[in-house]
């Protein structure tokens, strides 16, 4: 099997499943810089003023996204979403304790979480197998 980067894993599965009741998006962590661009070359920018821009919490998955399911009887058969959080890695990657934290913090609210290796574990994590 040939090696796939975790860049790559991601946008394969973003375009293999968000489409129908499923919409996924990319989701950042960390912190941005945003300014004015003073120069740039190849290798270096320069912005001035600059500030930081503080992303998406330490540890949220690379993956985000709503899953629309309906839902029993009693609740008169709304279509609710349901938050899903899908962690990218490769098949070596390991998972920052941060990362479970999330995946655990979103499994446990009732919203679908896990690592995905492949398309099909994204798959399998979205409820699709």
């Amino acid at each position: 099997m040939l090696h796939v980067s975790e860049a790559q894993l991601l946008a394969d599965i973003l375009l293999a499943h968000s489409r129908g009741n499923v919409r996924l998006w990319r989701q950042n962590s960390g912190t941005a810089w945003q300014g004015r661009i003073v120069s740039q070359d190849h290798s270096r920018l320069v912005l001035s003023p600059y500030y930081a821009i503080k992303l998406a919490p330490e540890g949220t998955s690379d993956i985000g996204g709503l899953v629309s399911e309906i839902i029993t009887a009693d609740m008169v058969g709304r279509s609710i979403a349901v938050y899903t959080g899908i962690e990218g890695k490769t098949k070596t990657g390991r998972v920052s304790p941060a990362q479970q934290a999330f995946l655990d913090m979103v499994l446990k609210m009732g919203g679908r979480a896990g690592i995905a290796r492949s398309v099909e574990d994204a798959r399998r994590i979205l409820g699709e197998l």
